[in-house]
């Protein structure tokens, strides 16, 4: 990693949900920032990691203040006072910048900092998710109404954005979400930490085709089924499918039930929540994300990538970017069974695919999505 140049020393504020998805994703960001002499205060709203993470983040020059939020929950009292005790903590920290993600982080953020003079507000939008997804019920379409009101008031005071793809920054305009004093920044999604994702050969018999994602049907997992049910017709053993990940309360999520019938059916093996991603890449064949969710750019297709893994993924926002057709992988259209089970069926006829766009990944990885280099093209989106 190059020595960054220090400049004179900066209060940041970073205000995220969870700590353990701020150790998977921002981590880096954070340390760079330090590393530019920068004085960084992590602001999260459940700090789940325990002690000896809090300790290391210490020992990193990051300090550490928990304030609890209520994530999921649509309770405006409880959100009132998540903003107010922000506020405080904003006017206490006096910030120079405050970087803030998740819909409902960055939203309090924005409004909470409007009283903090000399900070400038940053937010990150690492995909927009079900605030801006298509809604099914009135109720939905009421909240998420009041939601994007909320969202209009709160980024109109935004000074900088930064997106992981173009797409966002339209939906938000047609949303009549407007950035306007904003200034526009788009970086290369995460990033990958190549060496925690090392390349390696994939296993080619059988071929291994698997998703490591939230179990949300929006994700892709009624078509990654039905495309692998039409497969194991066809190939039988010679084809395996896994998939990856926790069961979730949203309203699109898969239930027990419907994977336990899958399971049963022996169209695929469900592994659970996977801690070791490195392992479960090192045993797939080829990645599958066949995505229709408001992705930003999805971290489980860039560790792919970083291992040398061959991706099948939809050609839409967020998960186009991470393939280039025919090279390293194949887009399909979304919502497509048929058109992602005939991507897969050119692994089985084509064996060496798995191989020469293995390669291709890891090449694309290391050219554009290192995290050395999104952690540089963040901090420079934050004028530091």
């Amino acid at each position: 990693m190059e020595t960054p140049k220090v400049k004179a020393g900066k209060r940041v504020v970073i205000v995220c949900d969870l700590l353990s998805t701020f150790f998977r994703f921002r981590l880096p960001v954070a340390l760079r920032l330090v590393s530019l002499g920068h004085h960084v205060t992590l602001i999260t709203s459940d700090a789940d990691c325990g002690d000896e993470r809090l300790a290391m983040l210490s020992a990193q020059g990051l300090s550490v203040e928990l304030i609890r939020m209520d994530r999921t929950g649509m309770n405006p009292f409880k959100d009132a006072s998540y903003a107010r005790r922000l506020r405080k903590a904003f006017i206490r920290l006096r910030p120079n910048r405050i970087l803030a993600y998740q819909a409902k982080c960055a939203t309090w953020s924005a409004i909470a900092a409007r009283s903090v003079k000399g900070c400038k507000v940053a937010i990150l939008f690492p995909g927009l998710g079900y605030l801006f997804a298509p809604s099914h019920g009135m109720r939905a379409k009421l909240v998420k109404l009041a939601a994007r009101q909320l969202c209009r008031f709160a980024y109109s005071s935004v000074d900088i954005a930064i997106f992981q793809n173009d797409e966002d920054r339209e939906t938000l305009a047609n949303c009549g979400i407007g950035l306007h004093g904003a200034t526009i920044h788009r970086v290369n999604g995460s990033g990958v930490d190549l060496e925690q994702f090392p390349y390696s050969e994939c296993p080619g018999n059988p071929i291994r085709f698997c998703m490591a994602t939230r179990l949300l049907a929006d994700k892709g997992i009624p078509e990654f089924v039905e495309a692998a049910r039409h497969l194991k017709s066809k190939f039988g053993e010679r084809v395996q499918f896994t998939i990856a990940g926790k069961y979730d309360r949203a309203p699109s999520a898969i239930r027990e039930s419907e994977m336990d019938l899958w399971v049963k059916e022996g169209i695929i093996d469900y592994v659970g929540l996977v801690d070791d991603m490195q392992g479960f890449l090192k045993a797939a064949s080829v990645f599958v994300l066949p995505s229709y969710y408001m992705e930003g750019t999805p971290r489980s297709i860039l560790e792919a990538l970083a291992s040398g893994r061959a991706v099948i993924t939809t050609d839409q926002r967020g998960c186009r970017e991470t393939v280039d057709d025919e090279i390293n992988g194949f887009l399909v259209p979304v919502r497509n069974a048929d058109a992602l089970a005939g991507a897969m069926e050119r692994f089985v006829e084509s064996p060496g695919l798995l191989s020469s766009m293995g390669k291709e990944s890891r090449r694309l990885a290391e050219s554009k999505y290192d995290v050395e280099i999104v952690a540089r093209q963040m901090t420079d989106a934050l004028e530091l």
